[in-house]
């Protein structure tokens, strides 16, 4: 989605027009989730988050200065909405509280995600955000540079040897 695009999107949602934040939602709730999932590990709250984020964009619309780059603004109010959360998180004291149990397609869905996040597991927390971005999310490595607010090189190489690390984890596994 272009910057354009974008702008007459939220312009539709400043009028009320949900279809605007529909086009939002189709294009970046994937990319979203990936890294919701990245940094809060937990499908269910990932989901819950990425609800939350699309929520706020279509109460923050106003807010955007158009010629600032949308992804950047739409993942630096991710990226905060994901710290709050673990901030949240953190001071939440142990309940009992039984967890739900998932149906048989729910599980088979985590253990995909999981072997995911398992071939992600050795990785720093930096290059996992990279790879997620890149490979889930799509955006170029300039733009995950700006988004982590990370050099570009610094993202190259750490995405360069993130791959390497999981071709060998794989290669390990066969």
């Amino acid at each position: 989605m272009t910057n354009q695009e974008f702008q007459k999107n939220l312009q539709k949602m400043r009028t009320g027009n949900q279809d605007g934040l529909k086009a939002v939602y189709d294009e970046y709730a994937g990319a979203a989730y990936a890294v919701f999932l990245s940094l809060v590990k937990n499908p269910q709250d990932a989901e819950d988050l990425t609800a939350d984020l699309f929520l706020k964009l279509w109460d923050k619309a106003d807010s955007f200065r158009p010629g600032t780059g949308h992804k950047g603004w739409l993942f630096t109010m991710a990226r905060n909405l994901g710290r709050d959360f673990l901030r949240r998180k953190a001071r939440e004291v142990p309940g009992d509280i039984p967890e739900d149990i998932p149906s048989p397609m729910e599980e088979e869905l985590l253990s995909q995600q999981l072997s995911f996040e398992e071939l992600l597991s050795p990785l720093d927390a930096d290059a996992r955000r990279i790879v997620t971005l890149k490979l889930l999310g799509g955006f170029p490595l300039r733009e995950i540079a700006g988004l982590l607010k990370l050099p570009m090189g610094t993202v190259a190489w750490k995405y360069r040897n993130a791959l390497t690390a999981i071709k060998e984890a794989v290669k390990d596994e066969q």
